[in-house]
Protein backbone atom coordinates (compact mmCIF):
# COMPACT_ATOMS: atom_id res chain seq x y z
CA UNK A 1 0.00 0.00 0.00
CA UNK A 2 1.43 3.75 -1.00
CA UNK A 3 0.64 6.67 0.93
CA UNK A 4 0.99 10.54 -0.72
CA UNK A 5 2.28 12.86 2.14
CA UNK A 6 2.76 16.05 0.42
CA UNK A 7 4.89 15.41 -2.52
CA UNK A 8 6.25 11.81 -1.56
CA UNK A 9 5.01 8.74 -1.80
CA UNK A 10 5.61 6.39 1.73
CA UNK A 11 4.89 2.57 1.83
CA UNK A 12 2.41 2.07 4.64
CA UNK A 13 5.49 0.09 6.66
CA UNK A 14 7.36 3.35 6.61
CA UNK A 15 4.13 5.11 7.38
CA UNK A 16 3.73 2.74 10.75
CA UNK A 17 7.96 2.92 11.18
CA UNK A 18 6.82 7.39 11.90
CA UNK A 19 4.27 6.22 14.04
CA UNK A 20 6.47 4.17 16.19
CA UNK A 21 8.70 6.34 16.29
CA UNK A 22 6.46 9.53 17.08
CA UNK A 23 4.69 7.62 20.09
CA UNK A 24 8.13 6.50 21.99
CA UNK A 25 9.26 9.75 21.97
CA UNK A 26 5.93 10.97 23.28
CA UNK A 27 5.79 8.26 26.18
CA UNK A 28 9.57 9.36 26.81
CA UNK A 29 8.64 13.19 26.99
CA UNK A 30 5.74 12.20 29.11
CA UNK A 31 7.90 10.28 32.14
CA UNK A 32 10.23 13.05 32.03
CA UNK A 33 7.53 15.34 34.50
CA UNK A 34 4.74 14.71 36.15
CA UNK A 35 1.67 16.27 33.29
CA UNK A 36 -2.13 15.96 32.75
CA UNK A 37 -5.11 17.26 30.61
CA UNK A 38 -8.01 19.14 31.16
CA UNK A 39 -10.86 19.81 29.91
CA UNK A 40 -12.45 23.16 30.28
CA UNK A 41 -16.16 24.63 29.83
CA UNK A 42 -15.79 28.37 30.17
CA UNK A 43 -18.77 30.88 30.53
CA UNK A 44 -18.84 34.20 28.92
CA UNK A 45 -16.89 35.75 31.83
CA UNK A 46 -14.01 33.13 32.05
CA UNK A 47 -11.06 34.70 32.05
CA UNK A 48 -8.88 31.05 31.73
CA UNK A 49 -5.35 33.14 30.52
CA UNK A 50 -5.54 34.95 32.96
CA UNK A 51 -5.43 31.81 35.08
CA UNK A 52 -3.23 30.38 33.75
CA UNK A 53 -0.77 33.12 33.66
CA UNK A 54 -1.19 33.73 37.45
CA UNK A 55 -0.59 29.58 37.94
CA UNK A 56 2.37 29.53 36.08
CA UNK A 57 3.92 33.27 38.00
CA UNK A 58 3.18 31.20 41.25
CA UNK A 59 4.62 27.95 40.42
CA UNK A 60 7.69 29.72 39.22
CA UNK A 61 7.96 32.23 41.94
CA UNK A 62 6.75 30.24 45.29
CA UNK A 63 6.89 26.18 44.12
CA UNK A 64 10.50 26.85 42.70
CA UNK A 65 9.31 24.93 39.20
CA UNK A 66 11.42 25.27 36.45
CA UNK A 67 9.80 26.56 33.32
CA UNK A 68 6.23 25.58 34.13
CA UNK A 69 4.06 24.38 31.24
CA UNK A 70 0.51 24.95 30.54
CA UNK A 71 -1.63 25.58 28.13
CA UNK A 72 -4.38 25.74 26.08
CA UNK A 73 -3.92 22.35 23.97
CA UNK A 74 -7.28 21.99 21.59
CA UNK A 75 -10.38 24.06 20.98
CA UNK A 76 -12.83 21.53 20.99
CA UNK A 77 -16.29 23.58 20.49
CA UNK A 78 -17.01 27.17 21.61
CA UNK A 79 -16.75 27.91 25.13
CA UNK A 80 -14.71 24.18 25.76
CA UNK A 81 -10.77 23.92 25.83
CA UNK A 82 -8.47 21.56 26.56
CA UNK A 83 -5.53 22.46 28.68
CA UNK A 84 -2.82 20.86 29.18
CA UNK A 85 0.57 21.21 31.29
CA UNK A 86 2.60 20.28 34.43
CA UNK A 87 0.52 18.81 37.41
CA UNK A 88 1.11 21.60 39.64
CA UNK A 89 0.43 24.29 37.16
CA UNK A 90 -2.84 22.79 36.18
CA UNK A 91 -4.53 22.62 39.92
CA UNK A 92 -3.58 25.86 40.60
CA UNK A 93 -4.87 26.72 37.61
CA UNK A 94 -7.97 24.92 38.13
CA UNK A 95 -7.88 27.16 41.81
CA UNK A 96 -7.95 30.16 40.36
CA UNK A 97 -9.78 29.26 37.18
CA UNK A 98 -13.26 28.62 39.93
CA UNK A 99 -12.30 32.19 41.33
CA UNK A 100 -12.85 33.46 38.08
CA UNK A 101 -15.79 31.88 36.64
CA UNK A 102 -14.49 28.64 35.16
CA UNK A 103 -15.56 25.19 35.06
CA UNK A 104 -13.32 22.07 34.81
CA UNK A 105 -13.65 18.14 33.87
CA UNK A 106 -10.56 16.69 35.14
CA UNK A 107 -9.16 14.40 32.93
CA UNK A 108 -5.71 12.91 34.33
Amino acid sequence: MILLCGTVYYSIYIGIEVIKLRATAMEAAARQSNGGMLTVFLNQSAQLRTAIVAAKDYCRDKLQVEDPICNIAAHLTIGVRVVAGHEEVLVLSLINSVIKHVIFSVLF
